[in-house]
């Protein structure tokens, strides 16, 4: 795991990942990659239903691939919280954990950081993927907030009409995480750790 910046480092969102979830296991354990693979994968499909957008078989494939070809996770400062990085594919998550998700900040802004730091490090042939990970519980209330609908409806335009970066965009629930975890007895203390985060944010009522 590489650390590229203080910022991202200090989020609990990070801490959560790096230090809860994947323990410094993803080099190793090839199990843990892949079962988390196939959750972004599922999540990127429901993503794709939910917005009415086609899937890309290519993101899909990519997805995959990154299964086999994993190679680190790490920070990267300029870009969000944790890359997952394949030879083929990058995963840039950004984790949202007590503050609330806004589009212009947490997708917008992200995808066009993602664009500069792919033109600058990476070959323009490597897939990049943007995942959005959020709690199920405090999405679908907010949903429902007046105040609050114009920041999905303006996630949907992005995703429908606006979006001519070539990168998959994944909604991927802490919940899920929560339950892929607590699927397999190995990661006991991490589904404990997530468990424990998650019931943290749903008290406090807010992301």
């Amino acid at each position: 795991m590489n650390d590229n910046g203080d910022h991202a480092s200090n989020r609990p969102s990070f801490n959560i990942f790096s230090e809860k979830i994947f323990q410094d296991q993803m080099a190793s354990d090839q199990s843990l990659v892949a079962i988390f693979c196939e959750l972004l994968s599922t999540a990127y499909q429901h993503t794709c239903k939910s917005f009415y957008i086609p899937t890309s078989d290519d993101a899909l494939l990519s997805l995959s691939r990154l299964k086999q070809d994993f190679g680190r996770m790490e920070c990267i400062h300029e870009v969000g919280d944790i890359c997952l990085s394949g030879s083929s594919c990058d995963v840039f998550f950004t984790a949202i954990s007590y503050e609330n998700w806004d589009f212009e900040r947490d997708v917008e802004e992200q995808q066009e950081k993602i664009h500069h730091y792919r033109t600058r490090h990476s070959s323009m042939e490597k897939r990049c993927l943007h995942a959005l990970v959020v709690s199920k519980v405090e999405w679908e209330a907010r949903k429902k907030h007046p105040d609050e609908m114009i920041q999905y409806k303006r996630l949907r335009t992005f995703l429908r009409h606006d979006h001519s970066r070539d990168f998959p965009f994944v909604l991927l629930f802490w919940e899920d995480v929560v339950t892929l975890l607590g699927e397999n007895p190995e990661y006991l203390s991490a589904f404990n750790n997530v468990s424990t985060f998650l019931a943290e944010i749903e008290k406090n009522g807010r992301l």
